[in-house]
């Protein structure tokens, strides 16, 4: 029994011309990209790598595992002057407190890098 594939993310909001690579796990390791439908003239390439077209428009793309056949539709989004961005852009807290990272935009796949030491992210 092969374990379910799992792709992230499913639905993204990307600018037009940039480029986003999909993250696949689990199943067969045998997996096939391929546009469903390409309104903003977006591609996909073997390794997973989506680059935006130049129009907005709402991308479809299927990710298939060969060997199951199990199937997943990842929606991108494009528009123009997408970018991801924290909610609240700045946020001071006192020492010893904590808030969880709110984002709007992007992928919802996102990495942490604090400033300085003694700053900790917690997942």
């Amino acid at each position: 029994m092969v374990a379910p594939m799992i792709v992230a993310p499913l639905v993204a909001e990307v600018a037009p011309s940039s480029s986003l690579t999909l993250v696949v796990e689990g199943g067969s390791q045998n997996y096939s990209y391929a546009m469903a439908t390409a309104p903003s003239g977006g591609e996909i390439n073997v390794a997973g790598v989506y680059s935006a077209g130049l129009e907005e428009g709402d991308d479809i793309i299927k990710v298939t595992d060969n060997k199951t056949g199990q199937a997943e539709f990842v929606a991108m989004n494009v528009r123009p002057g997408a970018v991801l961005v924290t909610q609240p852009p700045t946020l001071y807290l006192p020492v010893g407190e904590s808030y969880p990272v709110v984002t709007k935009g992007g992928s919802g796949v996102f990495s942490v890098a604090p400033p300085e030491a003694g700053v900790v992210y917690e997942d």
